[in-house]
Formats: C-alpha cells, structure tokens, sequence
C-alpha cells in the first residue's frame, strides 16, 4: 500500500492517507490526539484510510513509543486486548470495542501502522539527524 505523508513540524502533526475516500473520522478512545479518517460510518465494517497525528514526536524515532521492530509495526494506542473487531485494510489496522456508553456502536482504541518504517521514512529523513542522536530507542 502507498501512503502519502506529510508531517508539519510546526504543529507537530502528522497526516498520512491512502487515497482512499474518507467519510467520517474518530479519536482513539486510547490515545487522544490520534484521529483515524475512515471510509464510511458503519462501525462494524468501518476501514482506516488514513490518519492524523497530534504530537508525532512523541513515536518518532521508531521504538520510542507503541513500536516492534520484530514486525515494523508501530502502535497508536493501548487496550488491545479489549477489542473485539479487527478491521484491515492492507497496512492500515483498526482494533474496535463496543462503546459502553451506547449500544450497537463501536469506538477505536488502537491503530497498527505496518511497514511503519517504509511509511514514516520521508517524515524521519525531513528530521535533523541531532534530534535521533537526543532520543535513544526504547526496547520493548
């Protein structure tokens, strides 16, 4: 899957999109300021086509936050475990659980980027080397 990236250091944001039209969008219930752009508003089929990031810096470099290097999957998000739909769409993963506070609808608590690397290269290689040299990896 292509992914377009654009990354505003200004705001600390990143944008990442597949092309795919987006209907609707929803923050994690897990980790604010993580909105996913989705293709349409039925929860149970709902597919990720792309996503914004407030405070990037806080995952970059990989490994700093919600990253496994064993399957460059980087993680937005927690209570994994809690979710009982998994919705792909090639490198694009959505991790749903039913909202507690109304029936039949369901809310994001985590988001798989694959390929994490391959994906946020253009946005690590637009950063200064001196701010990887500052923020070591942390082992998961």
């Amino acid at each position: 899957m292509e992914l377009k990236v654009h990354y505003d250091s200004e705001c600390d944001a990143l944008g990442l999109h597949s092309g795919q039209f987006s209907k609707i969008s929803a923050e994690l219930e897990t980790a604010p300021g993580v909105v996913l752009d989705l293709a349409n508003d039925d929860d149970l089929s709902c597919q990720v086509v792309g996503l914004e990031v407030l405070g990037m810096s806080a995952y970059v470099p990989l490994g700093k936050l919600g990253y496994c290097e064993e399957t460059d999957t980087l993680t937005f998000g927690s209570e994994i475990e809690t979710a009982i739909e998994i919705v792909e769409n090639e490198d694009l993963v959505a991790h749903w659980r039913p909202d507690e506070s109304l029936d039949d609808c369901m809310v994001p608590v985590a988001f798989d980027l694959r390929n994490a690397s391959k994906h946020l290269a253009p946005v690590m290689a637009s950063w200064p080397k001196s701010y990887f040299q500052n923020h070591k990896p942390q082992k998961r």
